[in-house]
C-alpha cells in the first residue's frame, strides 16, 4: 500500500474533484478533512460509508483510506504532524490543551464516518476552518499565532465530540501497531521536555515496565530508546535549521543538547553532514 509523505508541519488547502486520484493509501501525518459539498464513498480501514456535505473526518497516519466521488466534492484538508505540538509549545496552558488533544490521535479509527456528533458543533466547525484556511494564506508571525490558536480551538471541539460520540464509543484493545505509535507519538511530542523522555517518563507515561518498554520498542523499531530520542530531536533540529532564523546555539539549547559542540557532534554522526552545511 502506497503511503503519502508531507514535508509541512501544517497545511490548509481545498480543491475540487470529479475524480478521486489516490488508491487506497496512508500517511506521515494527521489529516482532518472538512466534505464542503458533493458526495459519494469513503473507504476508511476496513469500512465503507457514504459522505456528503457537512461531514468531518479525522485521520491519524495509521489509517488507511480512499475516496469514491459520485458527485463532484469541494474538500478542505488540515494536514499537520507532531511538530506542530512543538511549535504551540510556547504558549500559555499548551500542557493542559496538548494532554487533552494528544488521546484522540493516538488511535486509528475503529469506527469510521462523521466525527461531529453534537450538531450545534458543525457549523463552529466550519466556520473555525475557513477563519483558519484564511490565516494560512498569510506569512508575518502574528497570523502564525493566530493560526495556532484556531487550530487548537478547532481541535477541541474536535475532542469534545469524540468524548460524547463516533469513534470514541467502541474501541477495541490496543494492539502491538498501535501500541508503538502511541510510543512514538509521545516522544515526538515531548522531544524537547528531556526529564519526560527518559526510560522511566515514558514506561510511566503507559503504565508499563522500563524492561518491557526496551525491548518493545527494539523489536518492532530496531532502535534503542537513545537512539529513538536523538532521530527524533535530529528531525527536530533539521525543520529548525531550514525553517527558522535561530542560531545553532540557540537551536541545541532548546532542544536539550548539552551544547553547540554536543549538537554538531550528534547531527554529524546521524546525517554525516554539520548543521552549519546542511543549513
Amino acid at each position: 500500500m502506497k503511503r503519502l509523505f508531507s514535508g509541512h508541519v501544517l497545511n490548509v488547502f481545498d480543491f475540487e474533484m470529479e475524480t478521486w486520484p489516490h488508491p487506497m493509501h496512508t500517511h506521515n501525518f494527521y489529516e482532518l478533512i472538512f466534505i464542503e459539498s458533493g458526495r459519494g464513498l469513503h473507504r476508511l480501514n476496513d469500512a465503507e460509508f457514504g459522505y456528503e456535505g457537512g461531514n468531518v473526518f479525522l485521520l491519524t497516519p495509521e489509517d488507511s483510506h480512499e475516496f469514491e466521488i459520485h458527485e463532484k466534492t469541494r474538500f478542505t484538508y488540515v494536514k499537520f504532524t507532531e511538530q506542530l505540538f512543538l511549535e504551540k509549545s510556547d504558549d500559555t496552558g499548551f500542557s493542559k490543551w496538548r494532554d487533552t488533544v494528544e488521546k484522540a490521535l493516538w488511535r486509528p479509527n475503529v469506527v469510521p464516518g462523521d466525527l461531529v456528533c453534537q450538531e450545534e458543533d458543525r457549523a463552529s466547525m466550519f466556520q473555525l476552518m475557513g477563519l483558519l484556511k484564511s490565516e494560512f494564506k498569510k506569512c508575518t508571525p502574528i497570523d502564525r499565532q493566530i493560526v495556532l490558536e484556531l487550530f487548537g480551538a478547532l481541535m477541541l471541539i474536535i475532542v469534545r465530540n469524540l468524548r460524547t460520540g463516533g469513534r470514541g464509543k467502541s474501541q477495541n484493545p490496543v494492539k502491538e501497531r498501535e501500541r508503538v505509535e502511541q510510543m512514538l507519538s509521545y516522544i515526538r511530542q515531548h522531544v524537547m521536555e528531556k526529564e519526560k523522555v527518559t526510560l522511566q517518563a515514558i514506561a510511566d507515561a503507559f503504565s508499563l515496565s522500563p524492561t518491557y518498554v526496551t525491548a518493545f520498542l527494539k523489536k518492532h523499531t530496531g532502535l534503542t530508546i537513545r537512539q529513538i530520542v536523538m532521530e527524533t530531536k535530529i528531525l527536530a533540529v533539521e525543520r529548525l535549521l531550514k525553517q527558522s532564523d535561530l542560531t545553532i546555539s540557540q537551536i541545541a539549547e532548546r532542544l536539550g543538547f548539552t551544547d553547540t559542540s554536543h549538537l554538531n557532534k550528534m547531527f554529524q554522526k546521524y546525517r554525516g553532514v554539520n548543521p552549519s552545511d546542511f543549513r
